[in-house]
């Protein structure tokens, strides 16, 4: 599928949810997980600007990130590891891991 098939089919299966009444607008991807053809290009689209990378795993954070981290990670041939916002933990249950990505440093609790 063409980059520009996909972007139309994006774009189609896009919706905003309120109306002029409401003070907060949200987005609504559900047609994009509807479209088997929108899955299957969403991966290797989104995994294009990395595959000269060699990543080992992808990194994806909770909510959309699980849903399009496993056709990234999929469309790479690598593992997928799911990052939890502001988990529940216990005292002896944080563990800090540094990764360095080119020049800049990151930090996540895993």
């Amino acid at each position: 599928m063409s980059s520009g098939e996909l972007r139309t089919l994006l774009v189609d299966g896009f919706r905003w949810l309120g109306d002029r009444t409401d003070d907060v607008r949200l987005a609504d991807l559900t047609g994009w997980w509807r479209d088997a053809a929108v899955l299957a290009a969403l991966g290797p689209a989104l995994a294009a600007p990395f595959r000269d990378l060699s990543p080992t795993v992808v990194i994806g954070p909770q909510s959309r990130g699980c849903l399009l981290g496993p056709l990234v990670a999929t469309s790479m041939g690598v593992g997928f590891v799911e990052v939890r916002k502001d988990p529940v933990r216990g005292p002896d249950s944080e563990l800090r891991r540094t990764l360095q990505l080119k020049s800049l440093l990151h930090h996540y609790d895993l």
